[in-house]
């Protein structure tokens, strides 16, 4: 699923799902693998259903913050999160794991962004 579709599937969840574009530059700070979706639709404040879960996602401006908290390595890069769990990219592949255990264990969700996308129910 492309990025403007996952949009339009966000907002006929949850109308109150804000996204915004982005006019700065944002390399050093996201992997080349989100780079179009945050620039086109950073989401401010999204949360939606995936698979029967409840997956929010993080805003640019708080990035940063997330990547710190959960602590994943410079590899690993936390985009959203379900139930507290993270969310990440790696290897350009998309993943979650149990936080809190004190080793990442990856567990694969979608081998894209848009396979990722395509799990909104």
């Amino acid at each position: 699923m492309k990025i403007k579709d996952f949009i339009k599937k966000s907002m006929m969840q949850d109308k109150r799902n804000i996204f915004e574009r982005v006019e700065r530059d944002i390399k050093p700070m996201v992997p080349d693998t989100l780079k179009e979706f945050y620039l086109t639709a950073n989401p401010v404040d999204v949360e939606v259903s995936m698979n029967n879960y409840a997956v929010q996602f993080i805003p640019l401006d708080q990035l940063d913050v997330s990547q710190s908290e959960y602590s994943l390595g410079d590899n690993r890069f936390v985009f959203a999160s379900c139930n507290g769990d993270p969310i990440y990219v790696y290897d350009g592949k998309i993943y979650s794991c149990c936080h809190g255990i004190g080793k990442v264990e990856d567990e694969l969700m979608a081998e894209d962004l848009d396979s990722f996308f395509d799990l909104i129910d």
